[in-house]
């Protein structure tokens, strides 16, 4: 089973990278968009805070967060496809983001690491989101704050 593919439900992300945004704004109508920079603009990021984008597929959370908090400590955005992670990578180009390939159910990373933690369009494709958000908060510093975006 390739890296990118779902564990449990076998589903491909690198298949649909190059249409991933698009698919967003069809199914959105286009406020995907709209929802995302609200989503950054009630972060309350302030300099040398770290922050993890989880599903963070193409790059467009993490990046509009390296666009209004400039200051920000570090910006991580982990993805489970290498294709969405490469397309992320070219779109970010210049900015301060670490881009991570990795699974949401099981982070890599310690215990209270980041400040601010979000999710956008991302527990509607894991088998547990329930696993997930646990995941979420065992990363998420005390006082931190975690922001899921979902239909």
């Amino acid at each position: 089973m390739k890296q990118s593919q779902n564990k449990q439900t076998g589903f491909d992300f690198d298949l649909i990278a190059n249409r991933y945004d698009l698919a967003n704004r069809m199914i959105s109508q286009g406020r995907d968009i709209h929802w995302r920079r609200k989503l950054v603009s009630a972060m309350t990021m302030r300099p040398g805070l770290r922050m993890l984008d989880l599903a963070t597929g193409t790059g467009e959370v993490a990046i509009l967060a390296a666009e209004q908090f400039p200051d920000s400590g570090e910006i991580t955005a982990l993805d489970y496809s290498g294709k969405m992670l490469e397309i992320a990578r070219k779109k970010a180009a210049g900015r301060k983001i670490s881009f991570v390939q990795g699974d949401m159910q099981e982070l890599a990373f310690a215990e209270g690491s980041f400040d601010c933690v979000s999710c956008v369009f991302g527990l509607r494709n894991v088998p547990d989101p329930a696993r997930a958000i646990a995941e979420m908060y065992r990363v998420l510093s005390r006082g931190g704050e975690a922001l899921i975006l979902e239909f």
